[in-house]
């Protein structure tokens, strides 16, 4: 299956994202991958008629992705390595308890040379994050209380899909994306 590059530049201008040529040139490069690897390791649904809406809808809260960020699954980093390769200045964690899924990870930090970090652990047992992360990125996992502890006191959590209890919804041509602040603790 081939990428079209054409599709992912038409997709950032309507999603009002500025980007580079080399900016573009590792979206390629990192769905290139992505599905190079798909065909050994699920990282993705393999019925996906067009890749590049994947990634286009991966990137519907951009502008509001801030600081330190959890993409909590990660499974293939479609929801996070987009965003950092598009907001390099981001701090990025990918917390992908399958090992198979970690090693693509650790693979495209090295391959395509992005500054991010890479834990392959169950969050119920990752203790080091708690509490750290400004923005938590979620989607193809259920939310439960536990995703909520990543985030600092007013952090958001970015659920891709219709979540009960959103403040607020970003809608976009390429999927929608729920809203969550964490409420702070009341003594």
């Amino acid at each position: 299956m081939s990428v079209s590059r054409e599709t992912l530049r038409k997709g950032l201008v309507v999603l009002n994202i500025s980007f580079t040529e080399k900016m573009l040139d590792l979206l390629v490069a990192y769905l290139e991958e992505l599905l190079r690897w798909n065909e050994k390791v699920n990282l993705i649904s393999r019925r996906k008629k067009e890749p590049e809406l994947l990634i286009l809808s991966s990137l519907v809260p951009i502008h509001e992705v801030r600081g330190k960020v959890l993409d909590f699954g990660a499974g293939g980093g479609v929801v996070g390595i987009p965003i950092k390769i598009l907001k390099p200045r981001i701090k990025l964690t990918l917390l992908e308890s399958k090992t198979k899924k970690s090693v693509f990870l650790f693979h495209v930090k090295h391959f395509l040379g992005i500054d991010m970090e890479v834990v392959n652990m169950r969050a119920e047992d990752w203790r080091g994050g708690k509490g750290k992360f400004d923005c938590v990125l979620l989607r193809g996992v259920k939310p439960s209380s536990l995703v909520f502890e990543f985030l600092k006191p007013q952090g958001m959590l970015f659920y891709y899909g219709r979540m009960k209890g959103a403040e607020r919804e970003i809608v976009s041509p390429f999927g929608r994306v729920s809203v969550v602040r964490k409420k702070p603790a009341h003594a």
